[in-house]
């Protein structure tokens, strides 16, 4: 699975781009999600964690390192 393919799944398993946002926290809002999955084509580090613990409260977990491979491995990370 590709980063933006992971990204794609974590919007699926929340509920959505605006989900996804709220779940993100901050000023962030689905312009940033639209964003980062037609432009960007990932998502920011900074929020790989975040996302890592929503999917896997909701039983579909998505990684860290399948978001950000370029900053997570597979042994940094346990959901």
């Amino acid at each position: 699975m590709s980063p933006l393919e992971a990204l794609e799944k974590a919007v699926v398993v929340v509920g959505g781009q605006t989900s996804l946002a709220e779940m993100c926290g901050g000023k962030t809002r689905q312009q940033h999600v639209f964003n980062w999955l037609n432009r960007d084509k990932k998502l920011p580090e900074r929020h790989a964690i975040k996302v890592q613990r929503a999917t896997a409260a909701l039983g579909d977990a998505v990684y860290a390192w399948q978001l950000r491979p370029d900053v997570f491995s597979k042994d940094d990370i346990a959901a």
